[in-house]
């Protein structure tokens, strides 16, 4: 059974430390995994982008893994920036 995708926060979904692709991101920031602890390596255009969402709505900014993530029912409200052109 899947869990339900957590309200109390928004939550980014990042690449376990090592694996990231340094070279399509802004700039790599360390963070923690929500539920295993896992050290990830988040975008700061990411972590930027969720700051200013309106749906915000002051909850804190978390992150999984893709391991913990995949436990979760996909949100209703998700943004995917992977694939954003940068010039």
């Amino acid at each position: 059974m899947m869990k339900d995708w957590p309200r109390d926060a928004v939550m980014i979904v990042a690449s376990i430390a090592g694996e990231e692709r340094g070279d399509q991101m802004e700039l790599a920031a360390s963070r923690s995994c929500r539920d295993c602890g896992a050290k990830l390596m988040a975008d700061t255009h990411t972590i930027r982008r969720a700051e200013n969402l309106p749906s915000r709505r002051g909850r804190p900014i978390l992150f999984f893994c893709v391991a913990c993530a995949v436990q979760y029912e996909r949100p209703s409200e998700l943004h995917d920036d992977r694939n954003r052109n940068r010039n």
